[in-house]
């Protein structure tokens, strides 16, 4: 079985996504005190995850960003920089965070000030990777 096929599920059993990784028969119950999660990926998105704030202005025009981010996305920005580099983490991230047109219009702002740059990344990384304080 390749890993793009996935083994159909019985109602009773969840499907098994077949990875090198991922061991087709351990059942989903409790085993050895730890109760493995349930992750379903069809369920609705967190209203967090979708509500959206701004975060700066361009020419009067409002730019947003997530009140939180999906778990998965701090997978894949962690990801990124272990495997691409810390540049390309943070790129991804301002992709994620603002979205393609967003972050496409602030790298054309001729008069962003380092300080103004960081700040933004600063609030984009803070949500990502979870943390209250964007010092921190």
């Amino acid at each position: 079985m390749t890993t793009a096929t996935r083994k159909k599920a019985k109602p009773s059993e969840p499907a098994v996504v077949p990875d090198s990784d991922v061991d087709e028969t351990v059942p989903p119950v409790q085993t050895a005190g730890l109760v493995p999660l349930q992750l379903d990926t069809s369920q609705d998105t967190d209203p967090r995850f979708t509500t959206r704030e701004p975060l700066f202005f361009i020419d009067g025009n409002a730019y947003t960003i997530p009140l939180a981010f999906p778990g998965s996305i701090t997978l894949e920005f962690n990801y990124l920089a272990a495997r691409a580099g810390t540049e390309a983490a943070i790129d991804f991230a301002f992709s994620a965070g603002l979205g393609e047109r967003s972050y496409r219009d602030l790298r054309k702002v001729r008069n962003l000030t380092d300080q103004q740059m960081h700040w933004i990344r600063d609030q984009i990384l803070a949500r990502i990777l979870r943390r209250t304080d964007p010092k921190a």
